[in-house]
C-alpha cells in the first residue's frame, strides 16, 4: 500500500515486507517485491541481503499456498540466475508438494535435491515419508526410511511413525503396533504420543475398540497422552460402529483430561443414540450448545441436532423426556 501511494521503502524495507508476504502465503505479493529488489543491483549490494535469502522467501509464499506451479519456476530461475538452491529451497517445494499431496513430485524433487550434492534433513526427508504413508505405501515408506538412515541423517521420531501411519492406512493394524514395539526396542527412537495415536488409529479403522483403548491405557500410564483429534477419531467410529456405550466412556476420558469432544464427534454420537442412551443424547446437547455459545456468532446447533436428540424419547414415547429435550431450543427454532 506504501508502495502505490508513492512512498519508497527502499531494498531493506522491501525484504521485511517480502518475508511477511511468505509468512502469509501470499504468492503475487512476494513475487512482486521479489521481482523489484532484483531489479535495484546496487541498492542490493549495499544493503548486504543475500538473494538466495530472498529467493527462499518468495519460495515460502509458495509452500504456504501450495502453490507448487510457482515454486518450480522459481526454483528453476533461481538455477538460471547462478543462485544455487539449499535444503531450505527444495524444502519449500517439498512443502507445496505436500500442500497438494503430490508424492510423484515430491519424490522427484527430493531425488533431485540429493542427485545435485543438497543432502536433506529429517524435515525434508519426513515430508516424502508421509506423503507415502497416506498413500498407504507402506513397502515405499519403509524403503524412504532405509534411504534416510543410509543418507546419514539420523531420522527422527515423526520420520518413523510415518511408517505406523502407513499401515493404519490399509487396515495393517498389527503391523502398525509391531513397528510401534519395534520402536520401543531400540530400532529407532521411542515412540512418542503421535505414534501412540497412530496406532490408535490403525486399530479404530479396524474397529478393534478394545485393542484401541489399552494402548490409550498404555499412552496415558507412559505420559504420552494422544490429543483430542485421536480421542475424537476413535469417538467418531466406536458410533458409527453403534458401539454407544464406549462412545460414551470417551467422552468421559477426554473430559477427564481436560479435553473436549470436537462438533462432528458428539454429533455421530447423537446419531447412534437408542432409548437406552438418551441420557448421553442429553449430554452431548449440553456440549454442542457449550460449543456454540463459545462461538463469537452465538449460533446454536440447528433443529436437526434436536430432532436427533429427541428420538431416542420419541422412540420409547417419553414425553416428559421429549419436552426436556426440545424445551432447550432456542426462542424461535
Amino acid at each position: 500500500r506504501l508502495r502505490g501511494e508513492g512512498f519508497d521503502l527502499g531494498v531493506s524495507g522491501q525484504a521485511t515486507a517480502l518475508r511477511v508476504h511468505a509468512r502469509e502465503g501470499d504468492v503475487a505479493a512476494a513475487e512482486v517485491a521479489l521481482v523489484s529488489i532484483l531489479a535495484d543491483g546496487d541498492a542490493l549490494s549495499e544493503a548486504e541481503i543475500p538473494i538466495l535469502q530472498l529467493y527462499n522467501c518468495t519460495l515460502r509464499a509458495c509452500a504456504v499456498a501450495g502453490d507448487l506451479q510457482v515454486a518450480e519456476s522459481w526454483l528453476t530461475k533461481m538455477k538460471a540466475s547462478s543462485v544455487d538452491p539449499d535444503h531450505v529451497s527444495y524444502g519449500h517445494v517439498l512443502q507445496a508438494c505436500s500442500e497438494i499431496r503430490s508424492m510423484p513430485k515430491a519424490e522427484r524433487w527430493l531425488n533431485t535435491m540429493i542427485r545435485e550434492g543438497v543432502f536433506p534433513s529429517s524435515v525434508e526427508l519426513s515430508v516424502v515419508l508421509h506423503l507415502c504413508a497416506r498413500s498407504g505405501d507402506v513397502p515405499r515408506t519403509e524403503s524412504w526410511l532405509n534411504r534416510t538412515v543410509n543418507l546419514g541423517e539420523e531420522a527422527n521420531t515423526y520420520c518413523h511413525n510415518a511408517v505406523i501411519v502407513a499401515h493404519g492406512q490399509v487396515g495393517e493394524c498389527d503391523a502398525a503396533l509391531s513397528k510401534l514395539r519395534a520402536m520401543d526396542e531400540g530400532h529407532g527412537p521411542l515412540p512418542d504420543a503421535s505414534s501412540f495415536g497412530s496406532a490408535i488409529a490403525a486399530f479404530s479403522t479396524a474397529e478393534r475398540f478394545e485393542d484401541a483403548e489399552r494402548l490409550l491405557d498404555e499412552a496415558q500410564c507412559r505420559g504420552c497422552m494422544p490429543d483430542a483429534r485421536v480421542y475424537c477419531g476413535l469417538i467418531r467410529r466406536c458410533a458409527q460402529a453403534g458401539d454407544v456405550a464406549r462412545a460414551g466412556r470417551l467422552i468421559d476420558r477426554m473430559q477427564a483430561n481436560d479435553l473436549e469432544p470436537s462438533a462432528a464427534a458428539l454429533r455421530d454420537v447423537l446419531w447412534a443414540c437408542s432409548p437406552p442412551f438418551s441420557g448421553l443424547a442429553l449430554r452431548a446437547l449440553a456440549m454442542l450448545e457449550r460449543r456454540s455459545e463459545a462461538q463469537e456468532d452465538g449460533s446454536a446447533p440447528g433443529d436437526g441436532v434436536y430432532r436427533l436428540v429427541a428420538r431416542p424419547f420419541v422412540q420409547v414415547g417419553d414425553l416428559h423426556g421429549l419436552q426436556r429435550a426440545l424445551g432447550r431450543r432456542p426462542e424461535g427454532g
